[in-house]
């Protein structure tokens, strides 16, 4: 009834999650899955394909698409902020 690729996992990995972690990938799974039934139930689909076409209807847009805003950061702009002992700098 239901199959999903192994290049999804992947990139629901690269795409969908900054830092790595074990809980959050659990629960875009448990989206996709509660998502595929509902679409089981209420349109009697006999099999439902997650693929790349249809990924971002299971888990909405891609939240990290880049680490840098960017290339080349510009006079003036920080790209991060520290706090030390001494204050932030």
């Amino acid at each position: 009834m239901f199959e999903i690729y192994k290049n999804i996992l992947k990139k629901l990995v690269k795409i969908f999650i900054l830092f790595f972690c074990q809980k959050t990938i659990f629960y875009l799974i448990l989206q996709i899955f509660r998502k595929v039934a509902y679409k089981i139930v209420k349109d009697s689909a006999s099999k439902i394909v997650v693929d790349d076409g249809n990924l971002q209807e299971f888990v909405g847009k891609p939240m990290y698409t880049s680490d840098r805003m960017y290339e080349l950061t510009p006079p003036g702009v920080s790209m991060g902020l520290a706090w030390t002992a001494n204050g932030m700098f």
